[in-house]
């Protein structure tokens, strides 16, 4: 048990770590009260003097007493993807153990918690005291054989109502964890080897197993997720490399050029040990894209990578194929350059977009998902518009906008609406993409805020007045908060719209009205 409860202690603190995660910071305090659990009712079992073996024994109720409180917190967090449960449902749970801890541990004068103890009969495996419980244990031992069942049921339930959730596993092992300290403990009921420490044995085995549970729980690799609801859809192939070179994610499209899921994990030279060529760009800092011909085809490939406070997170490969392109006229060949250029920085704009969404809803990843799926949206439009025009730079905007907003709605699968006024102007592609940007963020608040009891409309329209472009932007909700003004706001969406505009040389105001009336005006 010894050994059982240094190891609890090494994984508490190797999870303690990752506590900006509540799945991880609970389970690493579950380590720590299976430590004092394990390791002192280790120590009681090789010592000889009954001060100490009291003691020993008295610090194990510590351990006992908190972890199946503990463990239905963390199931909670499980099912609720990280989600911590209040502060006030926390300390209601937490009352009964600390009381009765203060019980135990005030015992020798109380005798409240054991009648009597006892040096332990013969038996291999009766090396510790002989503990005679009173109302006190009784009563604790009951609580937390009734927390037991809460967590099975809640598990149970997440597992019904989505069996097809990434986290299935993880719900099935929980309810072995709950259902394993159950079926155990019953044996406390019976003749089968009386004196044996079968709540240990519970306790044991169930942390076991719950090890196995979190460490299929790894809700920050957001990646995997956005690979398959969006990448995967991309016919370009993309790897993400590590810190360390290692391959953590590739898409659908790589299968195309052999790379496969077996593959994650590894370096480089293994990833590509037929192509040498990209072993050798790879590890090039001063190359960041090449191409090169792969049996009948040519490959143009992307380097990038990926920082933060200038610490490298990883780099990305984006292999395209190129060969249609590769014969063309010295003219399409500058356009297929440019588009790609465009491309690769439009992907960069949703990659920022979405490392700040990360960072204002850290606790809510479909959410992050969700708008990312719209501004991809608006990408595609845009690059949908830009590719059925007669001009490479110029987009019409009373065409490209409600094609925007409708698409948006559709989505949400949205009754709202639109209402839309547009004078018939050109604008060049990077007022375009900023003007999507605004638009895929305005609607996105209107859909979350402006209508909560019934649907209503939402308004485009752009004019032009002494060179400028007006763009209004307008629903009849709810409206903004009283006294709201647009400096003081710390949303994700405002800080978007606000820093857009902002890059455009514009002027954003909010109109009095109705609902919230967005006024965007810009040079032409």
């Amino acid at each position: 048990m010894i050994t059982a409860g240094i190891l609890a202690a090494c994984l508490s603190r190797h999870y303690y770590h990752r506590k900006e995660d509540k799945v991880f910071y609970y389970f690493s305090i579950i380590s720590f009260l299976c430590f004092l659990n394990f390791f002192f009712q280790g120590l009681d079992t090789i010592t000889v003097p009954f001060i100490l073996k009291s003691f020993f024994g008295q610090i194990c109720v510590l351990g006992y007493a908190f972890i199946p409180v503990f463990l239905l917190i963390l199931t909670y967090t499980i099912i609720n993807n990280g989600k911590d449960l209040s502060k006030k449902l926390k300390i209601a749970l937490l009352c009964i153990p600390v009381i009765f801890c203060l019980v135990a541990l005030s015992n020798p004068l109380t005798g409240w918690y054991y009648n009597n103890i006892t040096y332990p009969n013969p038996g291999f495996y009766q090396l510790q005291l002989h503990y005679i419980p009173n109302f006190g244990e009784i009563i604790l031992r009951t609580y937390n054989f009734l927390m037991i069942f809460p967590v099975i049921f809640m598990n149970l339930k997440a597992l019904i109502q989505d069996k097809n959730s990434e986290y299935s596993t993880i719900y099935k092992i929980m309810i072995s964890v709950g259902i394993s300290i159950v079926l155990i403990n019953l044996f406390v009921f019976t003749k089968f080897e009386p004196g044996f420490s079968w709540g240990l044995l519970s306790i044991l085995v169930g942390y076991i197993v719950l090890f196995f549970a979190i460490n299929l729980y790894n809700p920050f690799e957001v990646l995997p997720i956005v690979n398959s609801k969006i990448i995967n859809e991309i016919d370009i192939c993309i790897l993400f490399f590590d810190e360390k070179n290692k391959l953590l994610s590739v898409n659908q499209a790589c299968t195309d050029l052999n790379i496969f899921n077996n593959t994650l994990y590894q370096s480089p030279e293994n990833v590509f040990k037929d192509k040498p060529e990209i072993i050798d760009f790879y590890y090039k800092s001063d190359l960041d894209s090449f191409r090169f011909k792969l049996n009948d085809k040519w490959l143009e490939i992307d380097k990038s990578e990926m920082k933060e406070e200038n610490q490298k997170l990883g780099t990305i490969l984006s292999i395209e194929d190129v060969t249609s392109n590769i014969f063309e006229l010295e003219q399409k060949d500058l356009l297929v350059k440019e588009v790609h250029h465009r491309v690769k920085n439009n992907l960069q704009i949703i990659l920022s977009l979405l490392n700040l969404d990360l960072r204002f809803n850290s606790d809510d990843y479909m959410s992050v998902i969700n708008d990312t799926r719209l501004r991809l949206s608006y990408m595609a439009s845009l690059h949908e518009k830009l590719y059925n025009s007669s001009s490479n730079n110029n987009i019409k905007i009373n065409d490209y906008l409600p094609d925007i907003a409708l698409g948006i709605f559709n989505m949400y699968n949205s009754h709202i609406k639109i209402v839309k006024d547009l004078e018939d102007v050109n604008v060049n592609i990077d007022i375009a993409i900023s003007l999507g940007l605004i638009l895929t963020e305005v609607i996105n608040n209107t859909i979350k805020y402006a209508f909560p009891k019934e649907d209503g409309h939402f308004f485009i329209r752009f004019k032009t007045q002494n060179g400028k472009g007006i763009l209004d932007l307008y629903d009849d909700g709810v409206g903004l908060p009283e006294g709201y003004k647009i400096e003081d706001s710390t949303g994700l969406g405002m800080t978007v719209i606000q820093s857009v505009t902002s890059q455009i040389n514009g002027e954003l105001k909010i109109i009095p009205d109705k609902g919230t009336h967005f006024r965007i005006k810009f040079l032409l």
